[in-house]
């Protein structure tokens, strides 16, 4: 063993001396180290905080409660599901485990037990993230990329507080202060079943000409944590 190890390293030496190989600089290293370092913090963030979103709009849209109203609840869920920022945040999360095969300690350790602490921990964190409100604060403060909004209201849907409820109409208010009317007739689905209370979080399906929709389905419960009744705008005055 000795024998052989001595020739490899004879061999390498006489590699060298030719010019054949050559030694790169301290600073290569360095410099290879510092980008390796850069992209796994930036991968981390980023997947962190897609998850987050992605956590804080399935927390706020309820997208899987749209599937019990049929192919119109389908569309709705469709639209509604946070796919591009899960994607991308499960891209970055891959992209930040081939950066970590870089480094030695990846293999001095069982690929499961690496894979399954960083899931851990960034699925951990992202709920952290969301629970701490940052996430609505990010959303509400900082431009950020169209797919990570929180869309409140479409051509199919509107969302938001439920200002005034009668058995004819409801009266609701986005997050964003934008006040509409559903129309409600005895084909209206609610659920659950019973009347809207003023002050919940309510989800209207239906087709929707400016401010006015009629109400397909209605999706009400108590407002999600992070939700605050915003002012009318004669109350801002």
């Amino acid at each position: 063993m000795d024998k052989q190890r001595s020739g490899l390293a004879d061999e390498i030496h006489k590699q060298i001396t030719s010019n054949k190989i050559r030694m790169r600089s301290r600073a290569h290293f360095i410099i290879g180290a510092i980008a390796l370092g850069s992209g796994l913090v930036m991968t981390i963030f980023i997947t962190v905080f897609s998850i987050a979103i992605s956590l804080f709009r399935i927390r706020i849209h309820a997208p899987f409660l749209l599937l019990q109203s049929g192919q119109h609840g389908s569309q709705a869920f469709l639209a509604a599901f946070p796919w591009l920022p899960l994607a991308l945040g499960i891209l970055c999360a891959i992209s930040g485990f081939f950066i970590m095969r870089q480094y030695d300690f990846s293999y001095r350790h069982a690929l499961i037990g690496i894979l399954t602490g960083g899931i851990a921990i960034i699925g951990l964190t992202s709920f952290l993230v969301d629970a701490s409100g940052i996430t609505k604060w990010v959303e509400r403060n900082i431009p950020l990329p169209s797919f990570s909004k929180i869309d409140y209201e479409n051509e199919m849907w509107i969302e938001g507080i439920a200002r005034q409820a009668s058995t004819s109409q409801i009266v609701v208010i986005t997050p964003e202060g934008r006040t509409a009317t559903a129309i409600i007739d005895q084909e209206t689905i609610f659920n659950p079943p019973g009347s809207v209370q003023p002050g919940e979080w309510i989800r209207i399906l239906g087709d929707r000409e400016d401010s006015t929709s009629h109400a397909d389905d209605v999706f009400h419960h108590p407002a999600p944590r992070g939700i605050e009744l915003p002012l009318e705008n004669n109350e801002r005055e």
